[in-house]
């Protein structure tokens, strides 16, 4: 602490060599240059964030050829399951059919 303090001293009295009454001036400046530096190098980095996060959605996003298989997948599945449940609709009939129970058999209580 003492050595930065030192030499902010021995700043302020360069300063003052080159230009009397600069060493007010030029910390102000300074500090003005120092933080637009800061926000350049913040907002170097948020493109480079946002562009890095841009190329991933790109990645994750299918091709064409990758929708239409995923589009043929479903269709054949959706295809499949009304196969099966057709065929769980036949094999129903037909175990009602040969169950033996007559159509109409409640309706004779009365």
């Amino acid at each position: 602490e003492n050595m930065v303090s030192a030499e902010v001293d021995e700043v302020r009295a360069e300063a003052d060599e080159i230009e009397p009454g600069w060493s007010q001036v030029i910390w102000r400046q300074a500090m003005q240059y120092h933080q637009m530096l800061k926000q350049r190098q913040e907002a170097e980095e948020n493109a480079r964030k946002a562009m890095a996060a841009q190329k991933a959605a790109e990645a994750k996003k299918l091709t064409p050829e990758e929708e239409a298989k995923m589009k043929e997948d479903a269709a054949e599945k959706a295809a499949k399951e009304l196969l099966q449940a057709e065929e769980r609709e036949k094999d129903g009939k037909k175990a009602f059919k040969e169950s033996g129970i007559k159509k109409g058999f409640l309706s004779g209580k009365k």
